[in-house]
């Protein structure tokens, strides 16, 4: 074979716009890979959430929400830790400005994805012994 074939390729590979392409491709996979958190996200400051809080009182412990979505039914949502491939997500549930639901999920790369702390008006508060070491505040914004 001779090298003349493979020409086409190689001066394709070294356009400017293929290369850009390609970074930005890799860039947005890799992003996708990393979480983010909520700077003043950590275990003690979740445990101080309560039902029945406002946003701005949750604002006074957490600081601003990484994004707020809607939910079902009317709620919001306000998220303060998305996971990448793997990693914590937390999020509080407002019905009417008031918080009615606070999760906290351990998501794992091979396995199941499980709650590590929730509170609800429809059972006791619980955490699982991984909740203090995924939350430790000390990952600042990713």
């Amino acid at each position: 074979m001779s090298n003349d074939s493979r020409t086409p390729m190689r001066s394709v590979m070294r356009s400017k716009g293929v290369r850009v392409a390609l970074v930005a491709m890799l860039s947005t996979v890799l992003l996708g890979a990393c979480g983010r958190q909520a700077p003043n996200l950590s275990a003690e400051a979740i445990r101080r959430v309560r039902l029945g809080m406002t946003p701005h009182e949750v604002e006074g412990i957490l600081g601003k929400p990484i994004r707020i979505r809607s939910g079902s039914v009317g709620d919001t949502v306000h998220d303060y830790a998305l996971p990448g491939i793997s990693g914590q997500s937390f999020w509080i549930s407002y019905d009417r400005d008031r918080v009615t639901l606070v999760h906290a999920k351990l998501h794992k790369l091979l396995g199941k994805d499980r709650a590590v702390y929730e509170e609800a008006p429809h059972h006791t508060r619980f955490e699982t012994p991984e909740f203090e070491a995924s939350f430790r505040g000390s990952l600042k914004t990713r």
